[in-house]
């Protein structure tokens, strides 16, 4: 299994400031057939309002994919929260 995945937080909700957050660091890998790959990334808000984000995400060639938070609020500058996929 070859695989590589792509989280995008979707905007929940819209404030003052529409800066974009990071998500870091990008992944990608592969695993066995029958095994599972877990990444950890970093979601940050660099904008200068509180935001709250619902998270998704898609795998290539149709994998299941499961994001751990599915929802979070960050403060701003700088709030983070670390997000995990399994895949």
């Amino acid at each position: 299994m070859d695989f590589r995945h792509q989280l995008a937080p979707d905007r929940h909700q819209q404030h003052l400031d529409n800066a974009a957050p990071t998500l870091a660091p990008d992944r990608e890998g592969t695993a066995l057939p029958g095994q599972s790959a877990v990444y950890t990334h970093t979601l940050t808000n660099v904008s200068n309002a509180s935001q709250t984000f619902a998270l998704t995400a898609r795998a290539s060639d149709g994998f299941a994919v499961a994001v751990e938070p599915t929802s979070v609020t960050l403060a701003p500058f700088g709030g983070s929260a670390v997000i995990t996929v399994t895949v």
